[in-house]
């Protein structure tokens, strides 16, 4: 089934909605949205009331202990307090309208567009390149008051980001090690659509059948890590949290103004619409809601990044469309000893198809966490492989990449 997604036109070449694209994604998408953000209109943690102005003047952005980490347009250098919140949306909002008078987007404006371009390219190509594509949702949130007191923006941030680290140890883990699953992800500190509560987006594209227990380490790491969700698991209950799509239940979409540019590039899925039209500086100045306005400003604030991606998902040379036959990894062989010389043990072997070549390289993996973390990351080096065989190079030594930082380094 493809939905048609209006009102998220471009005014440029690039794929992104420069309207309000958060609500219009959320109506446009049907069940999605439901999956997203359960049987409440707003998120399950957010209070019922809508965005308050008294409380918007009467909470700062950020604690009195992160005042100088702000930059200097957030924070009032006068009186020496961070900007309450309507004052940083305000100011948020001036920079933008700034940038669009001078005829040119700003940095984060660009990053933006890329971003929203790459998720939606890295939903194509995977759903075209996996044999059993399924797509998951995982969202993770926080709840915005403590003690009948709003938490300032900036402190839900800085917790959701420093919870990453754990989330994603947890899931490589289960995914790679345990499953032997092949994934990539795209993860978004999104901000809520009433409060601009900072809450995470995960969306992962797994070549194989998963259930929601795989993801059970993974929002417990949160719950346990994070001092902002509830200890009793509110708000993350694992179905709520986790939504699973495989191939007869996903759904795509497209809108009618990229008609011509979508046919050439495919649909997306609606998971995926939805999860780009979440990212932080998207929206047009003049139509962006004061919560996204604020979650805009918390971002900037924090100077910490809201996006990131695996390393295996699109990049400009991979080019503009899925290619028929698209390459793919064959890990059939992998065996579960240890070696102490893991470039050793890749033995690539061609096979060759009316499409394409496929390569299958046989590697051996670490028998415990300990040998995962000390001799090499071979998730990382796996990914490396598949995208350097996607694109008709050599393979590199495991060696070579596996004694890296991981992928899924921590957002900062």
């Amino acid at each position: 089934m493809v939905t048609e997604l209006a009102n998220t036109a471009p005014r440029h070449a690039k794929e992104m909605p420069q309207h309000n694209s958060r609500a219009s994604c959320v109506h446009s998408i049907g069940n999605d949205s439901t999956a997203v953000l359960g049987d409440k209109e707003t998120e399950p943690l957010d209070p019922d009331t809508d965005y308050s102005d008294v409380s918007a003047e009467n909470t700062p952005l950020s604690s009195q202990s992160l005042l100088k980490a702000l930059p200097d347009a957030l924070a009032d250098s006068g009186e020496t307090r961070p900007l309450n919140l309507a004052e940083a949306a305000d100011a948020y909002r001036t920079e933008l309208r700034e940038s669009e008078d001078s005829q040119y987007y700003c940095d984060r404006k660009k990053r933006a567009d890329r971003h929203y371009h790459k998720l939606l390219q890295t939903d194509r190509f995977k759903i075209a390149e996996y044999s059993n594509p399924h797509t998951v949702m995982l969202s993770l949130r926080v709840d915005p008051v403590m003690d009948g007191v709003r938490i300032p923006p900036v402190n839900l941030f800085e917790a959701v980001k420093d919870s990453w680290q754990k989330i994603q140890e947890r899931l490589r883990y289960q995914l790679s090690y345990k499953l032997g699953l092949d994934y990539e992800y795209a993860a978004i500190v999104a901000g809520t659509d009433h409060w601009a509560t900072p809450h995470l987006h995960i969306y992962l594209w797994i070549d194989g059948e998963v259930d929601k227990s795989a993801f059970h380490p993974a929002v417990d790491a949160f719950v346990e890590d994070c001092k902002y969700a509830p200890d009793d698991g509110t708000g993350n209950e694992i179905n709520n949290a986790v939504t699973i799509r495989g191939p007869q239940e996903q759904e795509f979409a497209t809108d009618d103004v990229n008609k011509d540019l979508l046919e050439q590039r495919g649909a997306a899925t609606t998971g995926a619409h939805y999860v780009a039209s979440q990212i932080p500086h998207i929206s047009h100045p003049e139509e962006a809601s004061e919560s996204e306005l604020l979650h805009g400003a918390t971002t900037v604030a924090a100077q910490s990044k809201a996006v990131h991606f695996s390393t295996g998902c699109w990049s400009e040379g991979d080019g503009e469309t899925p290619r028929e036959g698209s390459v793919t990894m064959d890990y059939s062989d992998i065996t579960s000893e240890s070696s102490d010389t893991p470039e050793s043990n890749i033995a690539p072997t061609t096979h060759t198809t009316p499409l394409t070549p496929t390569v299958a390289y046989s590697v051996t993996l670490p028998q415990t966490v300990e040998q995962l973390s000390a001799t090499a990351n071979w998730d990382t080096s796996r990914r490396k492989l598949q995208r350097n065989v996607r694109r008709g190079k050599g393979p590199p030594s495991i060696m070579e990449y596996g004694m890296k930082e991981s992928h899924c380094s921590i957002i900062n």
